[in-house]
């Protein structure tokens, strides 16, 4: 079977490594998979290796997903007509809702055509407004999100009604309850739970995981051990910062490992300056960009994981 991947980016972050795994478990049975995106960093390009045909797209990243949806469509039908076979099937990853997926359903009458929502943002509205965001950081961010919930589910409620081909898959149930509720089609809308590398993810003696992150990371792990991957506004970081600051005046003896990059700039600011004033400096330490492949030295380590996610 030719699957068809319609992907926003494969550049990090959790939606990218979910896309990778299902191409090499689809790999793995035996089927072709063409890729089509705008942006393959080389990492994945390694992990790939012969499981997938990749198609560059040639386009300047987008702020959302809104944007992709009107900037990429008219690229993304010519690189198709490129393609010297039809796929059997076509499974669309975030941002690529808006005219990209009514395209292909003219395109590809009689395809089945599966939409993977990672994620509706639903909760995150109603908060982000109280997020420590200022300035550019904080029009950009606002902005984006909306548009992008506003685009992905009206897109997902008219092509969920369009035909029976056509499949929303939800990541988790209440993901699937979110889109339901706000108007997209019940009976084509289905929730299938990520799945895990049990290979990769796996239990690490915690003398042994100390050690490489000592050595990878420079952290020396001491005390009470409290881990957050995956930082931003939306994970609810600065939440964290707080809750720290409560175990810090309680006289609570502990490390924080925090890992994930933090690209907005007045967020980073606003983390730091918490930190400062209420000395939480020698308590926690930012990690930055931890590779996928060591997470489960960092997870062995935890004697808690803390996930103050707003979506």
């Amino acid at each position: 079977m030719i699957l068809l991947h319609i992907v926003q980016a494969y550049d990090g972050g959790g939606v990218s490594n979910v896309i990778v795994n299902l191409v090499k478990a689809f790999s793995k049975h035996g089927h072709c998979n063409i890729a089509v995106t705008p942006k393959c960093s080389k990492k994945y390009t390694s992990v790939f290796n012969e499981c997938i045909e990749i198609t560059l797209l040639t386009l300047l990243k987008p702020y959302n997903s809104y944007m992709y949806g009107s900037l990429v469509s008219w690229n993304l039908l010519k690189e198709l007509e490129k393609l010297p076979y039809s796929p059997d099937s076509i499974i669309v990853h975030p941002g690529w809702y808006a005219a990209t997926v009514r395209n292909l359903v003219k395109k590809y009458t009689d395809t089945p055509i599966v939409v993977v929502n990672h994620g509706t943002y639903l909760n995150e509205l109603r908060f982000m407004k109280y997020h420590p965001l200022t300035g550019y950081d904080r029009v950009k961010y606002l902005l984006g999100i909306k548009l992008s919930h506003k685009n992905e589910i009206a897109v997902l409620k008219s092509i969920s009604s369009i035909s029976n081909k056509i499949k929303v898959i939800a990541v988790s149930r209440r993901t699937c309850e979110e889109l339901i509720d706000s108007g997209v089609r019940a009976s084509n809308t289905y929730a299938i739970l990520n799945g895990v590398d049990k290979n990769l993810f796996k239990p690490v003696d915690k003398s042994s995981a100390e050690e490489v992150l000592e050595k990878k990371y420079g952290v020396k792990v001491k005390g009470f051990t409290i881990v957050h991957v995956g930082l931003g506004p939306r994970k609810g970081t600065h939440i964290l910062i707080k809750s720290l600051a409560m175990l810090k005046k309680r006289e609570v003896k502990f490390s924080a490992l925090l890992a994930g990059k933090l690209s907005l700039v007045s967020y980073r600011q606003y983390l730091e300056e918490l930190i400062n004033r209420t000395h939480l400096s020698e308590n926690v330490n930012f990690l930055g960009w931890v590779h996928e492949e060591d997470l489960p030295y960092l997870y062995s380590v935890a004697d808690v994981t803390v996930v103050p996610s707003y979506s």
